[in-house]
């Protein structure tokens, strides 16, 4: 994603959701495929497969949403600050 942003953003996972379909044995290789599945506003969606050398064993997506990068290590600073029952 880093070539489509601007400088001063980033993304940062909000969920993934990956269901576990088969087993693999001990040196056998696997492959991972993500495509970008939907951009929502700031939200960005990418399904994600996992296929060894002989079938899906794993299936689902990851999300990310794109954040101003100063303004939320900003936040994350705050945060470290406040006491355990303040919100940033």
């Amino acid at each position: 994603m880093a070539p489509c942003l601007e400088p001063h953003e980033r993304t940062v996972g909000t969920r993934v959701e990956i269901s576990h379909l088969g087993a693999t044995p001990i040196g056998m290789a696997v492959t991972a495929e993500i495509e970008l599945e939907a951009v929502e506003g700031r939200r960005v969606r990418f399904r994600v497969s996992c296929r060894d050398e002989r079938e899906l064993v794993g299936a689902g997506f990851h999300e990310r949403t794109l954040v101003d990068h100063g303004r939320f290590m900003a936040r994350l600073a705050r945060k470290r600050t406040l006491g355990p029952d303040q919100s940033p």
